[in-house]
């Protein structure tokens, strides 16, 4: 009789247990949709070139359209087309390009404070963001993050 009673407890649990590994899902339903990206009035782009002299340290544009809060990324734009956010600076080949933003004018005045040998132009793409649009989680430092994440075109 006690052997009867065990298996009908064993032969229960056995199948509840089936039924609770068979039942469970690894993924839960859907979350809501996130935040996407701002779109083009957040954010837009302007390609510039600068020509330094001999004796020459700083150069400025204007990136029309500025409000007083807005951000402004600037990128040393390559050749390859690859990018490289300023400031940059290197102690080894003593390089150092550093970008001032002034908002409430929308002047831009990029310094190269080490004395050129030679006259050389410099290409750049600054990234005029409202500050509303400004989000902590981009690596604002990967050009194709912000690209992607603002929708700018090349």
């Amino acid at each position: 009789m006690k052997q009867i009673k065990t298996f009908k407890i064993l032969g229960t649990l056995v199948i509840v247990f089936g039924f609770l590994f068979t039942s469970c899902t690894k993924e839960g339903p859907t979350g809501p949709v996130g935040a996407t990206g701002a779109a083009g009035p957040d954010a837009k782009t302007f390609d510039f070139s600068l020509s330094y002299s001999v004796g020459d340290s700083l150069k400025t544009t204007t990136l029309t359209g500025s409000d007083a809060t807005d951000v402004a990324l600037t990128y040393w734009r390559f050749s390859d087309s690859s990018m490289l956010q300023l400031p940059y600076g290197s102690y080894e080949n003593s390089t150092f390009v550093i970008p001032y933003f002034y908002p409430s004018t929308g002047h831009l005045d990029i310094e190269i404070p080490t004395r050129i040998g030679t006259g050389v132009t410099l290409n750049f793409r600054s990234v005029l963001i409202k500050s509303s649009a400004k989000v902590p989680f981009l690596d604002y430092s990967n050009y194709s993050a912000v690209k992607n994440y603002y929708h700018l075109a090349d």
